[in-house]
């Protein structure tokens, strides 16, 4: 109830307010008046509430809201706030960014879609507070470390909060636990930091990593020690010094000497001392390195050997005295303690003598005064070095030693043994020999027999057993052995050295001078002859040996190669042992011959005659060697029979085949009919393969003459001294021609089968 009297009035709606009439009654001086009434309707209005944190950090955004649906929203703030998103009039919310700490507002005005508004702006407190950056620093109670050492890191904080949380890291990986300190044994390198996060409010940098600590971690050196003294023999009442070295002492290391397990010395790295046999020495250092295992390290006890003195003395004793004038004296010393290597200066009359031996030889004179002076190698010794007494000698003379030889027989035949004696001038009793040979020791004995050689120097010494006989031993005269008698002995071989077990028997030639003898296997010593089948297969030996007449005899040796023999079926090739040359052979008749001419020998030039020099000697026509290769070589007889006039003997035939005789040739005629048509078949235009080649000859005037015209074939059968029988052909007339030629003519040679 209210404006009486007056016809306004004014209603303030409170905020529990409902819609409802307000009625107005007018009283004048009538009395009352007709009442009238209006119906006012309420409309709700929500007060203004502002939602968000009042307390924030420093330099945070924080946002606010408040009732939503409203319009005009009027926002504010105060002086340490900045209103960074919403604060518009269709915004319910608003953004600030706070820098000012301490006390700060926040307002809003806002109304409704009835229009109703509050007059008064709803603030909202707000308390900024300080932003504060987290931060952590490490420290360990030491960085450097040796192996095996446990260290302890403490971590310091900066606004860690209440409950703050540490993570420790080595090398980058999670260690230890939740705590302000974190305790292990590390490794060289290792690196250390820890992770801090803060449970403050307002704070900054969370979480934070502390500064890295590097851990270096050093080895630990094995400490030891080894003792040596400076003396390997101690004499007795002698000092010794120990010296210990150490092994990772350091740049200080202290010691502590032990004789005998008590302590002893000074902290020093050596120790001396007089000991007494059998004492024990050791030592104890302490390292001074920083990391050490074994230390202090102790030696290993060293047992000292002291040695008595031992006297030194020397004697010494002659070989014999008196002694016999220009004779050889020895003295020999007897050390007493002289240790292994001990020397010796010898004086002979004061004056040092002699070399450094227990002996001294020498020729003396007759009161000669001798001493020795010895010098141990012993250690530990008193009276050293040590001299002898002087030792007189005495000097007797007597007569003089002679010998002579005398050689049997001297010049000697070389391989035959000579024996030599000796004729002693005063050698007593039993004398004794020593025979020389160019100066070499040979035989003993009064007579000496050997061998010699041309030009050895013989000689004899002789030493009597008589008493200071003088020039003892005596050397004889020499005698010059003299081989000249030996005669000078050549052996050539003037046969075949290479042939077969069938072969004929074969004159051995070549020993000279002549009329020695030949020796071995399958050889006739009486007549020379070597017979192959008699040797048997296999190299035999054949000596040809000559005794001149001063009896002596020289002997030389060569060998022949005898093969076994080989079945040829005539008309296949036949090949020469001796130089591997290849002939044809062809079957005529009851004969097997050569279907080619012989090629053996050495090539001579025609101006020299093939002489008896126990070489193989042939022709080649005209000189030319390729006329021997296509027709064979030509021969003198002398030569192709080596010298021997025996008919149908092997000559320069291969072994096994022989140089035909008159009856060989004339069986051959005879197949033919006689010589005087065989000519024609046996040509090289022949049917009988017998292939005769007109090859020339070379004859008596030493010319070439005849090839392409006719050819001469020798027969093993002589005609005269100086002529043999001979068969000729050629190319015109059918006949063979039968005639004795010189013997020095060179013929063609067919040689045919045994």
């Amino acid at each position: 109830m209210g404006g009486q009297n007056t016809h306004t009035l004014t209603i303030k709606i409170l905020t529990n307010a409902v819609s409802g009439y307000i009625s107005v009654y007018g009283t004048n001086y009538c009395g009352n008046g007709v009442s009238d009434s209006i119906f006012v309707t309420v409309n709700s209005f929500t007060a203004p509430i502002i939602t968000g944190s009042d307390t924030v950090c420093q330099n945070s955004q924080t946002t606010y809201t408040t009732l939503s649906g409203m319009t005009n929203y009027q926002w504010s703030v105060s002086a340490g706030g900045t209103v960074v998103i919403g604060g518009t009039l269709a915004s319910d919310f608003v953004t600030i960014h706070w820098t000012s700490t301490g006390a700060n507002w926040v307002k809003v005005n806002f109304s409704n879609s009835f229009g109703c508004s509050d007059t008064l702006p709803v603030i909202k407190n707000i308390w900024v507070v300080q932003s504060l950056a987290v931060g952590i620093v490490i420290t360990v109670t030491e960085d450097t470390v040796c192996a095996g050492t446990s260290v302890t890191f403490t971590a310091t904080p900066t606004n860690q909060g209440a409950n703050p949380f540490y993570q420790w890291k080595v090398n980058g990986v999670n260690r230890g636990i939740n705590n302000s300190s974190y305790s292990y044994v590390p490794s060289n390198g290792d690196i250390v930091t820890c992770v801090l996060t803060s449970n403050a409010a307002c704070a900054t940098g969370n979480p934070a990593t502390s500064n890295s600590v590097l851990m270096t971690v050093n080895p630990n050196l094995a400490v030891s020690v080894t003792i040596s003294p400076d003396l390997s023999v101690v004499c007795q009442g002698q000092t010794i010094t120990f010296t210990a070295t150490p092994t990772h002492g350091g740049t200080n290391p202290s010691y502590q000497w032990y004789l005998n397990s008590n302590p002893a010395g000074t902290n020093s790295n050596t120790y001396t001392f007089t000991p007494v046999n059998s004492d024990l020495v050791s030592c104890t250092m302490t390292s001074s390195e920083t990391c050490t295992s074994n230390n202090p390290a102790s030696s290993i006890q060293h047992q000292v050997s002291v040695t008595p003195i031992i006297p030194v003395s020397i004697t010494i004793t002659p070989d014999q005295n008196p002694v016999c004038a220009g004779q050889t004296i020895t003295f020999t010393a007897t050390p007493i303690n002289g240790g292994l290597t001990p020397s010796y200066q010898w004086y002979l009359n004061s004056n040092p003598a002699g070399i450094n031996s227990n002996i001294f030889s020498f020729i003396p004179s007759n009161g000669d005064l001798v001493y020795c002076t010895l010098t141990s190698s012993e250690n530990c010794t008193s009276n050293n070095p040590a001299s002898s007494i002087q030792h007189p000698v005495s000097v007797s003379t007597g007569p003089p030693a002679g010998v002579s030889i005398n050689a049997v027989s001297n010049p000697f035949c070389p391989g035959s043994s000579v024996t030599i004696t000796a004729t002693p001038g005063n050698g007593g009793p039993l004398p004794t020999y020593q025979w020389k040979v160019n100066g070499i020791n040979t035989g003993t004995g009064s007579t000496y027999t050997y061998n010699p050689v041309n030009n050895d120097s013989v000689r004899c010494v002789m030493t009597s057993n008589l008493s200071c006989v003088t020039g003892n031993p005596a050397s004889s005269n020499k005698i010059i052995m003299s081989g000249t008698l030996a005669p000078i002995v050549t052996f050539t071989s003037c046969f075949d050295t290479i042939t077969t077990i069938n072969a004929k028997p074969i004159k051995l030639k070549g020993g000279i001078p002549l009329g020695g003898t030949y020796s071995g296997p399958g050889v006739n010593s009486l007549t020379g002859i070597y017979t192959p089948s008699l040797a048997g297969t296999g190299t035999h030996t054949i000596t040809y040996s000559y005794t001149n007449a001063a009896l002596c005899t020289a002997a030389k040796s060569i060998s022949i190669l005898n093969l076994p023999s080989t079945i040829l079926a005539c008309g296949n090739p036949l090949t020469d042992v001796r130089d591997n040359k290849i002939y044809q052979t062809v079957q005529i008749g009851i004969q097997c011959w050569l279907a080619t001419n012989l090629n053996f020998g050495t090539t001579i030039a025609s101006p020299q005659d093939q002489r008896d020099n126990c070489i193989s000697e042939k022709y080649c026509y005209n000189d030319n060697p390729l006329n021997c290769t296509n027709h064979g070589g030509l021969y003198q007889w002398d030569e192709v029979m080596r010298f021997d006039e025996t008919p149908a003997d092997q000559g320069f035939c291969p072994p096994g085949w022989h140089i035909p005789t008159e009856n060989d040739w004339n069986i051959l005629f005879a197949t033919f009919i006689n010589n005087g048509f065989a000519g024609s078949p046996l040509k090289y235009s022949g049917y009988s393969g017998f292939n005769a080649l007109l090859s020339g000859a070379r004859h008596i005037n030493k010319g070439w003459d005849f090839q392409g015209f006719a050819t001469f074939f020798w027969s093993s059968t002589p005609r005269s001294d100086n002529k043999a029988w001979a068969h000729g052909m050629n190319d015109a007339d059918p006949s063979v021609s039968v005639y004795p030629a010189s013997r020095v003519n060179a013929f063609s040679v067919r040689c045919i089968k045994d």
